[in-house]
């Protein structure tokens, strides 16, 4: 027998109580009456409740007569033994035995989660004895021969306890489970991989799980999106030349670098933007060797496993309705650090007394001029005096371009969502039914709609037989909206600091695109106007994108055995995008195609088109179509402490790719008919003379990729304490080899995990909760861009014989295979007494090899100086730490998030070099030239600074250790890489977020707060090279910084501006180290507020339960490294506008 102590004093037995109090739990009683009489309680049987609540009011009684009133109405006894009360389960009678053996029952049922999936290995116990079962793999158990009015208490970790009686099982045999309030993340969830869900408990891989309630916390119409921020190890880039996401950082140096998108069981080779965040119910990221090779040849970059809503087995009708909207304010285009009006103005007018202009102003195509240019001209011909000149360019002065296209182009962002579901299920089918629709308007007046369909069911014709099946259909429409404005460009096109949009009456102001001076009177009147209105234009060139996709599944799963069932999947999917560009007779690009092609008869004045008469449409038909199919053995098996889950199975993959393309002119919307062209005769251009030929109108292309894989994935577990995990998976393509042997690459993971937790010698109470797991494997990563064979691709007519040519795009290459990724991984997962703080924290280590990489090759032979070889070899550490932390835990409830993660890599093998250290020059925003051994792929490398010549400003280097000005020398092939500074990563080395929840009663409010750290960027700043080129349309403001004269090289790094140009001395400085300043900063990213109504509280709602909630996101930067006031994730970009969304969730 065990004794467990609850108090320990000395009083007399014949002292009276005195005791009154409601809901007092038994527990508390026995420390008063041990309090008062000075006895020892002790329990005498573990199962014992002795958190039952009574109300007890007795006054000078004796603790025979307290004793007997707690204890009448408890199945319990006691007994006063030489000072101490000893508390027992009260025997049963030889009667009472008889008659609950005589109505003994057997029940079944099954054990679900919150999303209605089984839950294995949930302890089952009759309340008040030691009588319990497990559940199967899928939430299963029996208990046979217990009392008719037993009760069944349900215990899994991270959830809720939930008490039934037999009863209640018998009429419904499910019993869902709720998630326990903040622990769901921390132990004891199912991960899905995509082959099979495993209990994290049991997992010896490393996995992230985002739940429903996490993605809610942040709104918009990608799924994606939402895990930004919030999500452990998985980094957000916003530049467009790097991966937008990634997992533990980079595995490649050329290949693809994003991670896999897996969706109900399948890869996603869809637009992500098809999927409603609405029908996703979680998100698990799968990050080490065991949790990822299952995959094999693409999970090299990580995978991602999306998981959509389901309808659960016997549960009632539900219906769902989410809707909200969302406002953000039109970007700051003074966000742009670009050059005044004034000083542009200043430097038009000293390289045009320089004679800077003379060759384009002769140019026989008649590019336009400035404004101010025009006004200089017409001074200096004597068409106009220089006062009036001077006049008419300082009213010029004033003017800042910005402003009105703000206030004209841009304009509040607007976008709504709407969501509905049913989901419900009887005993042998469950459905799922949903929709959505989005309808958002852009800054720039583009409309974006949006509607998916979706159904899923899932049907049980025969106990052992289950069928699922699934169809989601997406189809959106995208209008184009208003040109984009970047540093003097608008729909890139060139546009000066001082160009008008509208004059006062708000009427569209023409743009000169050639001198104004030869269009007016070229053409004789007959060719159309010849100008460009950027105020309307894009009335008359619009561009419609539909996009249509459908995805259908069907699987089914046959039970064979208790412990072993067959699982055949199959997935199709078809996405079909049609692009629609139509540029209609009024829209400027049309008008100057055919102006451009047009003959002019200037005797006759006749004029004769080249191009016909009317719009342009360019149409462009996107398909993609993609099947898959996975025939599976799942084998779950539990002999006593022993448990084996295995699995084993093949799929074959196809993806076929296809465009169709045709260009139309004289194009009349009305008829649909289009006018004829002579694509073989050149014609010349109307203002230069210079033959050419019409752009043909037809593009076609084509790609078919085939996959077949091998998979097989085993974990053994010891007395739910150590496990042990393998996977082995080989893939094989038609990109690779020529032999059958050389198409594929065997991958493989092996794992293991100790909880020791559950050892009996673990006795540290303050952590209950401890497990050890390491893993190592290797995966790949496969680029379909890449392959093995020789390939030709038709390049139209040739040129002077006008027959059909083709090209080579790719040389045969059998050499060429797979990527490989090795990785190790450790980590230990672990939980403090109630969870007040759990977590994990883990170290990996990975190697790429056999990466894709530039090698020479014999020129003379083949005509291409390099090829793509596997030359290239890159490694990297980290570290994750995800912290969960519950500071209060009462009707004010505090908890806190924590994401840490590490990582850092290098290239370690690149073939191909050089000597030259200019080679090597980056500004980490693309891949380099060529990637550095010992230095990260997208690496800041730069010139070194010796500052400005205190005489001349101009910007200085060094050479053999010197200062120096032989930018030739130092910037050309000659430099070393010696000279060159490493300033380090252009990517976080360091990054994650830090939320915190705060809620009273049904109020919550969270606040997520995001770090980025351990890297640098290169700011932008004056290029001299661009500001005196012909094209040149604007520099930026560090030019108001420029070194004037003798001292100004204390207080500022900008060079002098001289002319003639150097176009070396601009590209030193423009790439030194003077320009590299640290990118870390911390960036509050949003707050969410919630307020729940219940029916339960509120029985006037006319719904079951009501969220409303707010959302404010982007909302700065709290803290920046750099003292510039720079966003250094949009830096030379507009920084992102605040938006603020509301909405409701309803649930009927």
């Amino acid at each position: 027998m065990t004794f467990s102590l609850l108090q320990v004093s000395a009083a007399g037995f014949a002292q009276k109580l005195t005791l009154s109090k409601k809901q007092i739990s038994l527990e508390q009683i026995f420390r008063e009456i041990s309090k008062q009489t000075g006895y020892q309680v002790f329990y005498a049987d573990k199962g014992m409740d002795a958190a039952k609540r009574i109300d007890v009011n007795f006054k000078n009684s004796t603790l025979a007569e307290v004793m007997e009133l707690c204890l009448q109405k408890q199945n319990l006894s006691y007994a006063i033994e030489d000072k101490s009360i000893v508390i027992r389960i009260k025997e049963k009678s030889i009667v009472d035995k008889v008659l609950a053996y005589i109505n003994a029952v057997d029940v079944k049922g099954r054990v679900l989660d919150e999303t209605g999936q089984g839950l294995p290995k949930a302890t089952v116990r009759i309340k008040g004895s030691e009588h319990m079962v497990l559940t199967n793999e899928k939430g299963a158990f029996q208990l046979s021969n217990i009392a008719e009015n037993a009760i069944l208490q349900v215990f899994y970790i991270g959830y809720q306890t939930r008490e039934i009686s037999v009863a209640e099982l018998k009429s419904n045999p499910s019993i869902q489970l709720q998630v326990r309030a903040g622990e769901l993340e921390e132990v004891s969830v199912m991960v899905n991989t995509g082959y099979q869900q495993i209990p994290k408990e049991r997992a010896t891989g490393s996995f992230t799980l985002v739940d429903n309630a996490m993605l809610n916390k942040q709104v918009g119409g990608n799924i994606l999106n939402r895990l930004d921020g919030v999500t452990n190890s998985v980094s957000f880039d916003k530049k467009e030349n790097r991966a937008k996401l990634t997992v533990r950082g980079l595995s490649t140096i050329n290949g693809l670098m994003a991670p896999l998108i897996v969706m109900d069981n399948f890869p996603f080779e869809g637009d992500i933007d098809n999927i409603n965040p609405n029908d996703i119910e979680s998100v698990s990221v799968l990050k080490d060797a065991a949790a990822s090779s299952i995959w094999g040849a693409r999970a090299a970059n990580g995978v991602i496993v999306i998981v959509t809503k389901k309808g659960r087995f016997n549960q009632p009708l539900k219906i769902q309705f989410n809707s909200n909207v969302t406002i953000t304010g039109k970007p700051n285009l003074f966000d742009l650090k670009q050059m005044s009006t004034s000083d542009f103005i200043d430097v038009e007018q000293k390289l045009f007394a320089a004679g800077a202009y003379k060759v384009r102003e002769g140019d026989k195509r008649k590019p336009e001029l400035s404004e101010v240019l025009e006004l200089l001209i017409a001074a200096r011909d004597k068409k106009i005096s220089n006062a009036e000149a001077k006049a008419g360019i300082d009213a010029l002065r004033g003017i800042d371009v910005r402003n009105e296209i703000s206030k004209y182009l841009y304009n509040t962002e607007v976008n709504q969502q709407y969501a509905l579901n049913f989901q419900g299920g009887a005993e042998k089918m469950t459905y799922m039914i949903s929709g959505g629709y989005d309808r958002n308007l852009s800054v720039r007046s583009e409309k974006y709609n949006r509607i998916n369909l979706r159904a899923v069911n899932t049907f049980r014709p025969i106990d052992k037989l289950q069928i699922s099946t699934s169809l989601y259909y997406t189809n959106s429409q995208t209008t184009s909206g208003r040109p984009g404005y970047n540093m003097n460009s608008l729909d890139g096109r060139k546009i000066y600091p001082y160009t008008r949009l509208a004059d006062d009456q708000g009427n569209a102001v023409p743009f000169n695109v050639y001198r104004k001076t030869y269009t007016d009177t070229a053409g004789m009147g007959k060719l159309l106007d010849w100008k460009y209105y950027p105020l309307d234009n894009d009335q008359h060139k619009v561009t419609k994108v539909n996009l249509q996709s459908i995805m259908a599944n069907v699987g089914l799963n046959y039970e064979v055995t208790k412990d072993l069932n067959v699982d055949l999947k199959y997935q199709y999917e078809n996405q079909q995008r049609k692009t629609n560009l139509l540029q209609a007779l009024n829209s400027f690009e049309t008008r100057d195609l055919i102006n451009s092609y047009s003959k002019l008869n200037r005797k006759t004045g006749t004029l004769s088109y080249n191009i016909p008469y009317g719009a342009v449409r360019n149409n462009e038909v996107n398909s993609m179509i993609s099947q898959n199919g996975r025939l599976q053995l799942n084998y779950n098996k539990t002999i006593g402490d022993h448990q084996i889950a295995a699995l084993a199975g093949t799929e074959v993959r196809q993806i076929s790719t296809t465009l169709d393309g045709r260009l139309t002119y004289g194009y009349d919307e009305e008829t649909l008919r289009a006018g004829k062209v002579d694509y073989v005769s050149p014609f010349p251009n109307f203002i230069s003379g210079d033959a050419d030929f019409i752009k043909e109108g037809l593009r076609a292309d084509g790609l078919l990729n085939n996959y077949v894989s091998l998979f097989g994935n085993a974990s053994y577990t010891y007395k739910n304490k150590y496990t042990l995990s393998g996977s082995l998976r080989k893939d094989m393509s038609n990109l690779f080899g020529v032999k059958i042997n050389e198409k594929g690459v065997p991958l493989w993971s092996a794992g293991a995990s100790w909880n020791i937790s559950e050892e009996s010698f673990y006795n540290l109470e303050f952590l209950p909760y401890l497990k050890l797991r390491t893993t190592y494997g290797a995966s790949g990563n496969l680029d379909s861009r890449r392959t093995a064979v020789l390939t030709l691709q038709s390049a139209g007519a040739a040129f002077y014989t006008g027959y059909p040519q083709s090209v080579i795009s790719q040389l045969p290459n059998q050499e060429l295979r797979w990527e490989r990724v090795k990785m190790f991984n450790i980590g230990a997962d672990f939980g403090l007494i109630n969870n007040v703080l759990s977590g994990s924290i883990e170290y990996y280590h990975k190697k790429g090899l056999d990466l894709f990489g530039l090698d020479d090759m014999d020129y003379t032979t083949t005509g291409v100086p390099r090829i793509l070889r596997n030359v290239a070899n890159m490694e990297g550490n980290g570290v994750d730490l995800d912290l969960n932390a519950k500071l209060i835990d009462r009707k004010f409830k505090w908890s806190q998030h924590l994401n840490f993660s590490y990582n850092t890599s290098k290239v370690t093998k690149y073939l191909l070099r050089s000597t030259s250290g200019t080679d090597y020059i980056s500004d980490g925003l693309q891949l380099a030239p060529l990637p550095l051994v010992g230095q990260p792929v997208f690496a800041l490398v730069s010139y070194k600074w010796a500052g400005l010549d205190p005489l001349t400003g101009d910007p200085q280097g060094y050479l053999n250790g010197q200062p120096s000005k032989n930018y030739k020398e130092f910037t050309g092939v000659n430099s070393k890489i010696s000279d060159m500074v490493f300033s380090g990563s252009a990517v976080p080395t360091v990054f994650g977020n830090f939320m915190n929840t705060l809620s009273w009663k049904e109020l919550s409010v969270t606040v997520n707060i995001t770090y980025k750290m351990g890297h640098y960027f290169r700011r932008g700043s004056v290029d001299y090279n661009r500001l005196v080129a012909f094209e040149a349309k604007g520099g930026h403001s560090d030019y108001a910084n420029r070194w004037q004269q003798p001292g100004d090289e204390k207080h500022t790094d900008v060079p002098s501006f001289v002319y003639p140009n150097n176009i070396d001395r601009n590209r030193f400085y423009n790439s030194s180290e003077v320009l590299i300043s640290k990118a870390d900063h911390i960036r509050l990213q949003f707050v969410n507020l919630a307020y729940n109504l219940k029916k339960s509280e509120w029985s006037k709602l006319p719904v079951q339960q009501v969220q409303f909630f707010a959302n404010a996101n982007n909302l700065g930067i709290l803290w920046r490294a750099n003292k510039f006031g720079i966003d250094p994730e949009y830096n030379n970009e507009f920084n992102p506008k605040a938006s603020f969304s509301f909405g409701l969730k309803a649930d009927f």
